[in-house]
């Protein structure tokens, strides 16, 4: 069955919430937790490929069956500019510049997206760490709330609400243009960050909240965190939730990131290209390359990536044989925690964060484990043999874990550890490395300890000269904020991530999913505040609310 072109975008949604259905289905009903990270992963592979002019044509070519080609340009075009054309002829047909593109000139382009640009404020995550930071504005982390201001609840759980942002409008530079807010005061974001997501969109709010102080709280100490603020990710309606194994370790409290904030422009969401764009494709490229060297003015170039860093492993070649007598050289993982010059993990605090992800590892699968034992039995079968074995492994391994995590805390937390915890610590990490059975995947959870460490150090440089140098240089790349990655903002056009947001108004605030802030809000999607122009003229911030777009 072929598909008609203007149909193409609701096919592939329809079967991103197929997919997302088939994960949520494999997750919580049938234990198959791998399964379900792999039908969560095809979406997000398949939107990162569309950035590809080549996909994205051979996409459209399998669901119309209608050939697409590039040609050479003709005379009259520009010698820099292909055009694109199906084969597909009718001479009655109106113009479909998708099918039957006509060539723009680059200056007709770029005169089109400076039409739509609109100005906005990007938040930039503060960097390097190694900069002192005098600001009053971060992600993240507890608000510094006066005396008299509470925390925000949720008004039918009455659980606390996830501090998103704190923002000193007296450090926010000025729009020109657009919507204006108070120059003076405080603003702090929240949101219930539950399972679902599932809040009230539109005044009254539930689930989210705006609240605003007319002066600066600058110098105040941080609010004590409410014992009724539920894990990230929690049920509904309850404290704590379930283990997401590509989540990683459940927490309630975001790490804290400085951020300083920058004029800029952006470009709003759009269903349809403005009028006068004939080429759709060079267009859409056009405006990719415009709003990658916007985002490059604040937040500099790409930085390079190596997600197979080794920290806490080297390789020695081992000669092996195969069955049909022939050798070969095999790449061997070991354990090698002096790679940094200091033993791994260095200090009770480093140790403890990278454990927490150990801790992790083993309890998913005894869980996982456990839930298909408990499957077998009801259905009358036998259990398989390796689930027994995770059974008898995991449980004991655990226990030592979690008494070790509990002595950690009670440590001195930022001096090398002690003899007798050292001692504890490397028997777990042998242990932990000889499971996993892979290099790769130990280096993966020290990388994860590492990264929850720097974040958490943003907050107390210090921190930063307890572990070596080196060894956090190897995840910077994931914590640098550049280019390619996250967009916070204040102000500016509704965008998308995956989806746009459904808010209508004023867009107070934008929040990404971020990595070094552990923000993952739906499939890798954003959350905005919204609120009515006449309600942000007045300063009724009751009635701003937050929206979702997630998968």
């Amino acid at each position: 069955m072929k598909v008609q072109l203007e149909n193409v975008p609701k096919v592939i949604a329809i079967a991103r919430i197929v997919l997302f259905a088939m994960a949520f289905l494999c997750l919580f009903v049938l234990d198959l937790s791998l399964l379900a990270l792999i039908l969560v992963s095809i979406p997000l592979l398949f939107r990162i490929a569309m950035r590809s002019k080549r996909f994205n044509i051979r996409v459209i070519e399998i669901l119309t069956g209608v050939p697409v080609h590039v040609s050479k340009p003709t005379s009259e075009a520009p010698q820099n500019q292909p055009s694109l054309h199906t084969d597909n002829s009718s001479a009655t047909r109106a113009p479909n510049y998708f099918r039957d593109p006509i060539a723009m000139s680059p200056d007709k382009i770029g005169a089109l997206i400076d039409q739509t640009a609109e100005p906005a404020l990007r938040l930039k995550r503060h960097w390097p760490p190694q900069v002192s930071f005098l600001g009053n504005s971060w992600l993240g982390g507890a608000p510094a709330l006066p005396d008299g201001l509470a925390w925000p609840t949720h008004p039918d759980t009455g659980l606390s609400l996830h501090h998103l942002a704190q923002i000193d409008l007296s450090e926010m530079p000025s729009l020109a243009t657009g919507a204006k807010l108070p120059k003076e005061g405080m603003l702090w974001f929240f949101a219930d960050i539950s399972i679902d997501l599932e809040w009230s969109e539109g005044p009254p709010a539930k689930g989210t909240a705006v609240v605003f102080h007319p002066t600066s709280t600058k110098g105040m100490q941080l609010a004590a965190v409410p014992e009724t603020l539920p894990e990230v990710d929690h049920p509904d309606d309850q404290m704590t939730g379930p283990l997401w194994n590509f989540k990683g370790p459940n927490f309630a409290l975001y790490p804290r990131w400085p951020i300083t904030a920058h004029e800029t422009l952006a470009w709003p969401f759009q269903d349809n290209q403005p009028d006068g764009v004939t080429d759709p494709m060079a267009y859409s490229e056009a405006l990719q390359a415009r709003e990658k060297d916007e985002k490059a003015k604040i937040c500099g170039q790409a930085v390079p990536e190596d997600y197979r860093a080794k920290l806490i492993t080297k390789e020695i070649p081992e000669e092996r044989t195969r069955p049909n007598g022939t050798t070969f050289t095999y790449n061997k993982p070991i354990y090698a925690p002096e790679l940094w010059g200091a033993t791994f993990p260095f200090t009770a605090r480093f140790a403890h964060h990278t454990l927490r992800w150990m801790n992790h590892d083993f309890a998913t699968a005894l869980q996982d484990a456990s839930g298909r034992i408990s499957y077998a039995k009801k259905t009358k079968n036998a259990p398989q043999e390796r689930d027994l074995k995770v059974l008898e492994t995991n449980a004991p391994v655990l226990e030592k874990l979690d008494a070790l995590m509990r002595d950690l805390k009670q440590a001195e937390q930022d001096t090398p550890l002690s003899a007798a915890l050292n001692e504890r610590t490397q028997a777990l990490f042998i242990t932990f490395f000889d499971k996993a059975s892979s290099g790769s995947k130990a280096d993966g959870y020290a990388q994860n300890g590492a990264i929850d460490f720097a974040a958490e150090a943003m907050s107390t440089p210090a921190l930063f000269d307890t572990v070596p140098s080196a060894l956090l240089e190897q995840v910077a790349p994931t914590l640098q904020p550049w280019h390619h990655y996250t967009e916070h903002f204040l102000l500016g056009p509704k965008s998308s991530a995956t989806n746009p947001t459904a808010g209508k108004g004023i867009r107070l605030a934008q929040f990404d999913s971020d990595y070094a802030l552990r923000f993952m809000f739906c499939d890798v999607g954003i959350i905005d505040f919204w609120i009515d122009e006449d309600d942000l003229a007045a300063g009724r911030w009751d009635k701003a609310y937050g929206a979702t777009a997630g998968g």
